[in-house]
């Protein structure tokens, strides 16, 4: 019985050896929920699984492992990731998402997050589109854009997310003109 969780995370590399993602995530729930396991390893696992499931596109459950490594209290990369993914589940989920918005708007009052500034606009333009609004989407893709840190990867798809929330609202040259950006 001491050994349960430790059983658990050999299993299931094994499992994800074989390619078998369904009995992987089975024992990552067991990893991730085992505390005589050093926390770094549940945190760990709990963020493989919630990556696993969301592949497989079970959503609600993927956000469930990613809320749980925010639980654990992770470091900044790793909590910021985890905040991101929970967000995207929740965004394909679909319903309600007013917790996903509200803890993104948060990350934008906390300074240590600036490095992912652009990050968090894109994806709060994500969830906006999701909710038909559409006119709140368009400024989140803009402050993206315009963040000082932004890449110009993170630039061209913001722009193409602008580009479909216009084209969503009929202004098709406005939508041409933020997709013919995004190539730019």
């Amino acid at each position: 019985d001491k050994l349960k969780g430790r059983l658990a995370l050999e299993k299931a590399y094994l499992q994800l050896s074989y390619g078998n993602i369904k009995l992987a995530s089975d024992e990552l729930t067991i990893v991730a929920a085992e505390n005589s396991l050093p926390s770094w390893i549940r945190l760990r696992a709990a963020y493989l699984n919630g990556q696993l499931l969301y592949n497989q596109g079970r959503y609600s459950e993927a956000s469930d492992h990613f809320q749980q490594v925010i639980d654990y209290k992770p470091k900044l990369e790793m909590d910021f990731y985890a905040r991101k993914n929970l967000s995207y589940s929740l965004m394909n989920l679909g319903g309600e998402q007013e917790g996903a918005t509200t803890s993104l708007k948060h990350m934008l009052n906390d300074g240590k997050y600036n490095p992912y500034y652009e990050q968090v606009y894109f994806i709060l333009g994500g969830l906006c589109v999701n909710n038909n609004q559409l006119d709140d989407a368009i400024s989140y893709y803009h402050k993206s854009v315009e963040s000082p840190k932004t890449t110009r990867k993170q630039k061209a798809i913001s722009f193409a997310g602008m580009g479909n929330a216009l084209y969503l609202q009929h202004q098709y040259a406005l939508a041409k003109a933020a997709y013919d950006s995004s190539v730019a």
